[in-house]
C-alpha cells in the first residue's frame, strides 16, 4: 500500500514539474523602463487633479 501511494506521489509531482516548465516557456516578458518613459495620459491626470485640489 505505502509502495503505491509512493509511486502515486512520485507521479503527480512528475506532472506537476513538467506543467511548470511548459508554462514557463510561455511566458513574454515585456520591456517597460518606468523610471524613464513618459506617460503623457497619466501626467495630464495628475495636472488635472493637482488643479482641483490648489483650488480647495
Amino acid at each position: 500500500m505505502k509502495s503505491k501511494m509512493a509511486i502515486a506521489l512520485i507521479m503527480i509531482f512528475g506532472i506537476v514539474i513538467t506543467g511548470c516548465k511548459q508554462k514557463e516557456q510561455e511566458v513574454e516578458e515585456v520591456k517597460v523602463d518606468l523610471l524613464n518613459d513618459e506617460f503623457p495620459d497619466a501626467k495630464q491626470e495628475v495636472g488635472r487633479l493637482w488643479i482641483v485640489l490648489s483650488k480647495v
